[in-house]
């Protein structure tokens, strides 16, 4: 991956995030899982997960740094099914793991994987849940970041995908309509 005057190698089975503004003179590097190599001119900087690299364009050099880890999501959990007889007065409750660092987190619930609409954008202090009512009948994603007591936040945790529907029946029964058959 190449930007500014940076050239960064990943690893395999590596992720990373590049922030590359020239108008404002960012240019960041962060490892989210896995390794790269960042090499500028003369400097290479080997990164690790959670590991960033950033440099002024007027500068030689690159400035190592940690991150902070987003959490690992709990509950609800991928893929999952709940079913309530109204599910706009359903409470859900969304939990995660502790982040070491974190002094609070912020939750997203979007109808859109790209999070590109949010119906939930909530920051969340010192805990590690959160319930949330007033979602219609529908597919969600949700993801946390962490944030630490200076006010960064971290990338966004692997989203995680559930089913809110109308339960039909007191039985807790989930019915499959089939409408096409290809």
């Amino acid at each position: 991956v190449s930007f500014e005057n940076a050239v960064a190698n990943l690893g395999e089975d590596s992720r990373a995030v590049v922030r590359n503004d020239p108008s404002s003179n960012v240019h960041e590097f962060t490892v989210n899982h896995g390794g790269a190599d960042v090499t500028r001119g003369s400097t290479t900087v080997r990164l690790g997960q959670y590991d960033q690299v950033s440099f002024d364009r007027e500068k030689p050099g690159l400035v190592r740094q940690k991150v902070i880890a987003p959490p690992s999501l709990v509950s609800p959990p991928n893929m999952d099914l709940t079913m309530a007889p109204d599910p706009r007065t359903t409470e859900m409750e969304f939990s995660w793991g502790i982040v070491s660092g974190a002094q609070s987190y912020r939750l997203q619930i979007s109808p859109s994987g790209m999070f590109s609409n949010l119906v939930v954008d909530k920051k969340v202090p010192g805990r590690t849940a959160a319930k949330v009512s007033g979602l219609e009948e529908g597919t969600y994603y949700w993801t946390v970041t962490s944030i630490d007591t200076e006010g960064v936040e971290s990338q966004p945790s692997i989203a995680n995908r559930f089913m809110l529907v109308r339960q039909v029946d007191s039985a807790a029964t989930a019915f499959l309509e089939v409408y096409s058959i290809i």
